[in-house]
């Protein structure tokens, strides 16, 4: 179906941007904010949390993204959310390189940060620990994570997410499926 068949809040507030109110970038800023904000502290390595500060990354990646805001293509419910992960992800990987060291022989090599990845909200309400979590997250092979993330934590839908990863919904279904379960299991044998 067309975005215009099925309004919702994220296409209105583009819609009321795109017409000249530029308040409503604020509005969907402030919105997304919480989850923008979860993502981010997944998607950091644990080992570089430290490092970073979360509250710069947001607010970086809401720049760069009303930069970009005319250029974004609604897709349904949860890309707008996702677009803004990638731009954070990108933000995250140009900070790791340009704070670390080049790896040596050895070493971890800067792209797998790209895998560092996700924490849906629904399993942190479960987990005691939020840093356990994190170590099962890390824990999961990154197409896993890539989907666990995307649709548990930023609401992206199967379709847009299958799309995205280049996969079909029924393979987009299982590999989360598979995360809910390989986490669950980890975080049960970590008690």
């Amino acid at each position: 179906m067309e975005p215009e068949a099925l309004p919702s809040e994220t296409f209105e507030q583009l819609r009321r941007y795109r017409a000249g109110d530029r308040g409503a970038a604020d509005e969907l800023f402030r919105r997304h904010y919480p989850r923008l904000r979860a993502a981010i502290r997944a998607r950091v390595p644990a080992d570089q949390r430290h490092r970073l500060d979360e509250e710069d990354l947001v607010q970086s990646t809401c720049a760069r993204a009303l930069d970009k805001l005319d250029r974004f293509e609604y897709r349904g419910e949860g890309a707008f959310l996702a677009w803004m992960v990638r731009i954070a992800t990108n933000l995250i990987l140009d900070e790791l390189r340009r704070r670390r060291p080049r790896p040596t022989e050895g070493g971890r090599p800067i792209e797998e940060f790209a895998a560092d990845d996700p924490s849906p909200s629904r399993i942190f309400s479960l987990a005691e620990d939020r840093e356990q979590l994190e170590r099962g997250l890390d824990a999961l092979p990154a197409d896993q994570r890539d989907a666990l993330v995307y649709h548990d934590l930023v609401g992206q839908d199967f379709g847009t997410l299958a799309e995205d990863m280049g996969r079909s919904k029924d393979a987009v279904r299982m590999l989360v499926h598979r995360a809910r379960k390989r986490l669950g299991q980890w975080l049960a044998k970590s008690r």
